[in-house]
């Protein structure tokens, strides 16, 4: 499967942009440690 990316904004559901953006603003450490786990995840899955 294929990702253009925009799908990790919504991390499983429920973030709206306006709320990822916030999040972005509020808690950058966490938003990073998230997708930072997401990114693991997708490089494990493509080998």
């Amino acid at each position: 499967m294929r990702s253009n990316g925009f799908e990790v904004i919504d991390l499983g559901g429920g973030r709206s942009m306006a709320k990822f953006m916030r999040d972005l603003y509020r808690m950058p450490d966490k938003v990073e440690a998230v997708l930072d786990v997401i990114q693991k995840y997708t490089i494990e899955s493509l080998r």
